[in-house]
């Protein structure tokens, strides 16, 4: 490369630097202008064209709202949360009492074990996910707790996303422990099934031999009634 072209080549990318510097503060000054804006309309710009709506949108919230209003969007998600734990222990002792009835067939059939421990399984499972949506029940608790304590609506803006989402979790927990439960149900239905089809063959095949032994004795009757004449 030639003196010439070096110096051609250094002059582009200062031009290059300088571009980059203008671009920069052009988009620096738009964007105060932009939330200038924003502010001054209540945040009209980033509700309707998405600008930075995540981050101004709770701040004008919690300019143009009190404390209390923030507070009870965090507890009605703590209510949620409180439903969807309730739901998920009703789903786990369900999906016990299923274990339990495929366990005791289990005892008196062993060819039903199988499905006694596919339903003993997912009424673990049902019960792991009650206890995490009872976790996260009290988190939901605990941040609606503290929305409510807030001295600021800033502070309280902050918090209620961590209700929301320790009542979101809840909710899924709930989900899985019915998704769980209904498992568990099915699981110990089969054994059910198999287990009257057991039944139902063994005393089949018992009667045929109560049967044969019916018959083989008025033969042996039949017989002896023969020699006497």
């Amino acid at each position: 490369m030639g003196v010439g072209s070096r110096e051609a080549w250094y002059r582009a990318m200062n031009d290059q630097t300088l571009g980059r510097i203008e671009l920069c503060s052009a988009l620096a000054e738009f964007s105060a202008l932009a939330n200038r804006f924003n502010q001054l309309t209540g945040g009209w710009v980033s509700r309707s064209f998405d600008w930075k709506r995540e981050i101004f949108e709770p701040i004008f919230q919690a300019e143009m709202l009190p404390v209390e209003v923030f507070a009870s969007q965090a507890q009605a998600a703590a209510d949620a949360a409180a439903t969807a734990a309730e739901a998920a222990r009703a789903s786990a002792e369900k999906a016990a009492a299923a274990a339990d009835r495929a366990a005791e067939l289990a005892e008196t059939e062993p060819l039903v074990m199988e499905k006694a421990e596919a339903a003993a399984a997912a009424a673990r499972k049902a019960a792991e996910k009650a206890a995490e949506a009872e976790a996260a029940a009290t988190d939901a608790a605990i941040s609606a707790a503290k929305t409510a304590s807030s001295a600021t609506a800033i502070e309280a803006v902050q918090e209620l996303p961590n209700a929301k989402t320790a009542a979101g979790m809840a909710e899924e927990a709930a989900a899985a422990a019915a998704e769980a439960m209904a498992d568990a149900i099915a699981a110990a239905d089969e054994a059910d099934e198999i287990y009257a089809d057991i039944t139902a063959k063994r005393e089949s095949a018992e009667d045929a031999a109560r049967a044969a032994e019916a018959a083989a004795a008025a033969e042996a009757a039949g017989d002896d009634d023969e020699e006497d004449e």
